[in-house]
């Protein structure tokens, strides 16, 4: 094979083809084995048996969209990698924001359970400040009146009411605490004033006064607070807790074809829509009809769960995705079943049942179904009963917004929920203007954003800091959804 990847032009007039060194024939063939030019000589001494190809197979296979026809199966590997960088791209982007916000939150709580350790602190050192700076104006009244007769016989050299406050009262203690007794104390803070100013009968009576009134009264000794943490095994118990609570593994991806669709439900029929052709695809499967399914319908792991409905309030349906079939009627087995049920995703094995209405009664249930098992179970309350609310996961909570809180429909939850699936806890984290009796919708945008809409206005709401300015509108909504 020597001589045969260096190549050369030919002196011939006109002739630009690239010509074998050794043997001076025109390099008409690719060795794909070698990845060489080669001519047909070398063909058939050094290149016998090799993936070989000549320029004139290779003309006809160039094809008018500029591709050779050999590399199709490259491309096609080449484009399935790009998908899957894509999704862990996706994937990793997402996670990345998840433990900004996660830790954003731990940070808020620290700094609040840092206020709230400091307040009393504070307290007690505001007391503390008082009693001292009321002490030393005592101390100097009473110097004055003891040192000659003589007003302001003494000027208090501290200046706590002036300058930086901080550091003159941290110089103050500090010269209390190396004082051996109050006549040196005097002399380290007091200095004398003027041997030629001296006050008359009236007004030394006058300081006697004020003087023997500032004796009554009573200086309280604030408490020598030591608050304190032990900041090694808290950061002991940190590292145990995040070894332990931290989890890292592959997202697992679905492939079933119908990723960037929506998928619309009604009674017994469903159709799936393209997001990026816009074509609608028909299932020909049938479910069982369900009505007040709004906001039950979930989509987990390639399989559209709709829970409950009108007609078929205690069971539930299973669509998969990868083989286009309803597995229909499947018992909901040891928690209520309903209608106008609100579910979420936890984006891994549960699928929470929130609210609904089952048997004449409005329900606050949370309730779970876990994918894995295949089972129900009671997870926890609601702070009120609510129906046809929107609810999301996020961040370990479950947040529940819109809907009604009766059974008529004409009293909407206007204020946001949240439920903490690990301490089982509700509370409103924030309350709205919206009117009781008007109906809200919602959307969510899956990472820090809310957006509610009434009759007559509209909420954004940053979940990250619950800060929600009002947008005044005039248009009336109806149902907002965004799909991911």
């Amino acid at each position: 094979m020597d001589g045969c990847n260096i190549s050369k032009k030919s002196d011939d007039d006109n002739d630009d083809t690239i010509r074998c060194l050794i043997h001076n024939k025109k390099q008409k063939v690719i060795c794909f084995d070698c990845n060489e030019l080669i001519c047909t000589v070398c063909l058939t001494t050094q290149h016998n048996k090799h993936d070989v190809e000549h320029i004139y197979s290779l003309k006809t296979q160039f094809t008018s969209d500029k591709r050779i026809k050999r590399f199709d199966t490259r491309l096609d590997t080449l484009w399935d990698t790009l998908q899957q960088l894509a999704w862990s791209y996706d994937t990793i982007q997402m996670s990345k924001r998840r433990v900004a916000n996660q830790f954003r939150e731990m940070h808020e709580y620290l700094m609040r359970k840092e206020q709230w350790l400091k307040k009393d602190l504070d307290d007690e050192l505001d007391k503390t400040t008082t009693s001292i700076n009321n002490i030393i104006n005592e101390i100097a009244n009473i110097k004055a009146h003891a040192t000659n007769n003589k007003v302001n016989d003494i000027n208090y050299k501290g200046e706590v009411e002036d300058g930086d406050g901080v550091d003159v009262m941290n110089t103050l203690v500090r010269s209390i605490q190396t004082s051996k007794s109050m006549d040196q104390f005097i002399n380290k803070q007091f200095k004398p004033c003027d041997d030629g100013v001296t006050c008359d009968g009236d007004q030394l009576l006058d300081f006697v006064r004020r003087a023997s009134q500032a004796t009554q009264a009573i200086h309280t000794v604030s408490r020598p607070l030591r608050t304190y943490f032990n900041s090694y095994m808290l950061e002991n118990d940190l590292v145990e807790i995040f070894d332990k609570y931290i989890y890292e593994n592959a997202a697992t991806k679905i492939e079933h074809g119908f990723r960037n669709h929506i998928f619309s439900l009604l009674k017994d029929s469903c159709s799936i829509l393209s997001l990026d052709t816009g074509e609608w695809t028909v299932i020909n499967d049938k479910c069982t009809p369900r009505e007040r399914i709004f906001r039950s319908v979930v989509y987990a792991r390639g399989n559209v769960y709709v829970f409950g409905g009108q007609g078929s309030a205690d069971t539930y349906s299973r669509f998969s995705l990868i083989d286009q079939k309803w597995h229909n009627d499947l018992e909901i087995i040891g928690v209520d079943g309903g209608e106008s049920i609100s579910t979420c995703y936890d984006g891994d094995k549960l699928i929470y049942l929130v609210g609904g209405f089952h048997n004449d009664k409005m329900l606050d249930r949370i309730d779970c179904f876990n994918i894995d098992t295949q089972q129900f179970s009671s997870v926890g309350r609601l702070s009120v009963p609510t129906r046809a609310s929107h609810s999301f996961f996020r961040l370990g909570m479950i947040v529940i917004v819109g809907g009604y809180v009766d059974a008529e429909y004409k009293v909407s939850l206007k204020d946001i929920l949240e439920f903490n699936s690990v301490t089982k806890i509700c509370h409103v984290s924030l309350e709205t203007e919206f009117l009781p009796n008007e109906p809200i919708h919602s959307c969510y945008d899956g990472l820090d954003h809310l957006f509610m809409m009434g009759d007559k206005s509209t909420l954004l709401v940053d979940l990250s800091t619950m800060e929600s300015p009002q947008i005044e509108s005039r248009a009336s909504f109806g149902t907002c959804h965004i799909y991911h």
